[in-house]
């Protein structure tokens, strides 16, 4: 894996494979974070100026751009890099607008939380009731739902 599973701060790096993919994907649903906004799934991996990770990706000759700035870089795994670019052209679909759709429903769901029975799920706390809960569930698993099916279709 490309990085300890008890802690996820992005889904793709430079040496990312299908198999890490999954086992992310095994890691963010056994614990909880499925759904997690925002989507944890759609991060990729910085290389900043002095870090061991651009060290390794300019020896390996995949990193490129200024040395003053994060780096972009190639997947050196072309399946992993084919799945981030179906999600990643998938969710600019969607765009600004879903963000801010799951934003609003936060919003809401927190105000309700003062005034209603609450639990912790995720960055808010939820009130009991309405559907509210279950449309924020549901868009905001949206991006996990969709590498779920990218990994599965890809089997």
């Amino acid at each position: 894996m490309t990085w300890p599973p008890r802690w996820i701060s992005s889904c793709f790096g430079p040496n990312t494979t299908i198999e890490d993919l999954e086992q992310n994907l095994d890691f963010i649903e056994s614990h909880g974070l499925f759904g997690y906004f925002p989507p944890i799934i759609l991060s990729t991996l910085a290389l900043f100026p002095g870090t061991r990770s651009r060290e390794e990706a300019e020896a390996a000759g995949i990193a490129f751009g200024s040395v003053h700035e994060s780096l972009p870089y190639h997947f050196q795994n072309q399946d992993a890099a084919q799945v981030k670019v179906l999600l990643d052209q998938t969710m600019a679909i969607f765009g600004a607008a879903w963000y801010e759709l799951v934003i609003d429903l936060q919003d809401e769901l927190a105000a309700r939380s003062r005034t209603g029975p609450r639990q912790r799920t995720g960055r808010v706390l939820l009130a009991a009731g309405e559907g509210t809960e279950a449309q924020y569930s549901g868009l905001a698993s949206l991006p996990y739902l969709l590498l779920k099916r990218l990994l599965r279709a890809g089997r």
